[in-house]
């Protein structure tokens, strides 16, 4: 019998699944997968307080939203809650608008946050700049 239990330093299975078939771009979003990039932000994010369990693993192309899962900071386990946040890059913090935007799990962000936007993305003008129509 196999353990299907994960560490709790592991990201959620959902999300390593999208890694696992390779699925990094939903645009305008896409997945973080550059250490150095996810480094920055944490980086950036050092001084605020509220981020400091925030684990970044997707960004958006065309503006300062980054999705994040929560750590706890006690165990340290990495829960299945997405927030987004928008993050101010010219002031060196996290600071939101409206407070982060959440979703119970990567497949409810996919579906309600992700899916529409990239809905209104497939566009004609779309295809040609990204130059990838087959």
């Amino acid at each position: 019998m196999s353990d299907t239990s994960r560490s709790t330093k592991q990201m959620p299975v959902a999300f390593r699944w999208l890694s696992a078939n390779r699925l990094h771009s939903f645009y305008p979003w896409y997945i973080l997968r550059d250490k150095a990039e996810i480094a920055a932000i944490r980086s950036n994010w050092s001084s605020d307080p509220r981020t400091a369990t925030y684990r970044p693993f997707a960004r958006r192309d065309d503006n300062a939203e980054i999705a994040v899962f929560v750590e706890d900071p006690t165990t340290g386990d990495i829960g299945e809650r997405v927030l987004i946040v928008e993050a101010h890059w010219n002031r060196g913090d996290a600071a939101t608008t409206a407070g982060p935007r959440e979703f119970g799990d990567l497949w409810t962000w996919l579906r309600d946050a992700v899916i529409p936007e990239m809905s209104a993305w497939a566009q004609e003008e779309q295809l040609e700049v990204f130059g990838r129509e087959q």
